[in-house]
């Protein structure tokens, strides 16, 4: 699945309405909001997204964890970057949410 296919449905669980891809195919534009959207790459997106999806976050050494409100959940384990593994899992967490609706 492209990444453009994995922001869409992360919106969507999110009830995100999207205006358009951003130009170089990594963010999306959203309705109401003036900067690019991707919640893989900025905390506090993330943040957003898993207050808005419904989505707990828990480390439990070495795993980040990210369980949805449905029971989909996502592990990622990244040492060298704690931050960067938990926007993975909430974001892949808000993706299973989305193709599931």
């Amino acid at each position: 699945m492209t990444d453009t296919k994995q922001l869409k449905y992360a919106a969507k669980a999110a009830g995100f309405e999207v205006a358009s891809v951003a130009d170089d195919g990594k963010a999306l534009m959203l309705y109401g909001v003036q900067e690019p959207w991707n919640p893989r790459t900025d905390n506090g997106q993330a943040f957003e997204l898993a207050m808005l999806v419904d989505i707990t976050v828990r480390r439990i050494d070495p795993y980040v964890y990210a369980i949805g409100k449905t029971e989909h959940k996502a592990r990622f384990d990244n040492a060298d970057d704690m931050m960067a593994a938990a926007r993975e899992a909430v974001f892949m967490a808000a993706v299973e949410l989305g193709k599931a609706m």
